[in-house]
């Protein structure tokens, strides 16, 4: 069964569960996509106007978390 995720509320579906479905761009990437989108400009507009930039290695391990 899908799930969402805590802070920005992201379609998260179960391999097991969810496994037959079809896959919806809609719902699966897109809305999710305009969710982080959004909260960005949010975090922008409040004063973080740069984006932090992380060394390879901890781009790496947040590729790798799961």
């Amino acid at each position: 069964m899908a799930s969402y995720t805590p802070n920005l509320n992201l379609l998260m579906k179960d391999p097991v569960a969810d496994g037959a479905d079809t896959f919806n761009i809609e719902t699966m990437l897109n809305q999710n996509w305009e969710k982080i989108d959004r909260q960005v400009l949010l975090a922008m507009a409040a004063g973080g106007d740069q984006l932090a930039v992380y060394p390879m290695e901890t781009k790496k391990e947040a590729r790798e978390m799961p």
